[in-house]
């Protein structure tokens, strides 16, 4: 379940970007960033003419935001956006940063209002909401901006949750041609359509076409699922979490480690890692050279070892034999 989901190709004053997937990262870094998009735009720079293909279920706004945003910003004179299967959510709004944006003759755009699952207080409860509505409006403007729907009919139209034929997105101005299905899609194109049809977003859309729901596929996307589970599940215990911890959970443990690997690092940097002196340690500080630091890495010693190594140091005003 390796295939690449942001892929870029350039020829001559012309450069054409993929995208296949959902939209925002996860875990397993198995979905569309903003991150992977500038890469791929990075490559494409200097190209007069943008072609981006996209086949999406949407996902988080903010990163749909921010992909839009880099297009837009892209030095081409021309981006020619392509919807290729479908373009809902985050992926339609995503779609509006096309100078021109055409649909498959079977594709679909779907637009609908921001969500959020929360939990909390009366107080915490309406502030979500209010941050939803900011989005909504956000999202009404680009929408509006595109098409030239007013914005009323836009905020109409989000709150249904409308999903639009080619013809249909072409006659409210949220596309602006329809062309033929092209037959001779090349194999890494069809594998990232196959990573598309599995994604279990399309489950969570309250009018989903049937014809859609018909081509989801439960089996590919259960075995993405028990996948990640076996991986969440080792992960876990690397980190020393157990149940009922999960994902959520595994995040945040490495952004506490991330940021102890930061802080290390910038001491590792210098040669020391340096204990300053406190009320209960010894008024001089003490230092760990950077010939011990090496031996504790040699050794597996990791960034909360090295904290206790840093303890030790202030309690006894000595490098710990281990290390020494």
């Amino acid at each position: 379940m390796n295939q690449p989901r942001v892929m870029a190709k350039t020829s001559g004053d012309t450069a054409t970007i993929s995208l296949y997937g959902d939209i925002g990262g996860s875990l397993f870094d198995d979905g569309i960033t903003a991150k992977d998009v500038a890469a791929a735009l990075a490559e494409c720079a200097g190209a007069k003419t943008l072609n981006i293909a996209i086949s999406s279920y949407g996902g988080d706004v903010f990163e749909g935001f921010s992909i839009y945003n880099l297009i837009k910003r892209h030095s081409a004179t021309q981006k020619i956006v392509t919807v290729d299967g479908i373009a809902a959510s985050a992926g339609s709004l995503i779609c509006m940063a096309g100078t021109t944006i055409l649909m498959g003759k079977s594709s679909m755009l779907m637009l609908h209002e921001a969500s959020s699952r929360t939990s909390g207080t009366a107080d915490e409860m309406r502030d979500t909401a209010d941050r939803l509505e900011k989005i909504n409006a956000s999202m009404t403007q680009i929408y509006s901006s595109r098409s030239g729907q007013s914005q009323s009919t836009i905020r109409k139209m989000l709150a249904k949750e409308v999903w639009l034929t080619a013809k249909e997105s072409v006659d409210l101005g949220l596309a602006d041609k329809v062309i033929k299905d092209d037959a001779q899609i090349d194999d890494a194109r069809a594998g990232m359509r196959a990573v598309a049809s599995a994604s279990p977003l399309i489950r969570q859309y309250r009018n989903a076409p049937a014809r859609l729901l018909a081509g989801f596929d439960p089996a590919l996307s259960q075995d993405l699922f028990k996948e990640n589970k076996v991986k969440v599940k080792k992960l876990l215990k690397a980190l020393g979490l157990h149940s009922p911890a999960g994902e959520r959970e595994a995040l945040l443990a490495i952004q506490e480690l991330r940021a102890k690997a930061g802080k290390f690092d910038a001491l590792q940097d210098k040669g020391t890692i340096i204990s300053r002196s406190s009320d209960n340690a010894p008024s001089t500080d003490r230092v760990l050279s950077a010939e011990q630091i090496a031996a504790a890495a040699k050794a597996g010693w990791g960034a909360e070892k090295l904290a206790w190594i840093k303890e030790q140091i202030q309690k006894n005003g000595a490098v710990p034999r281990e290390v020494a």
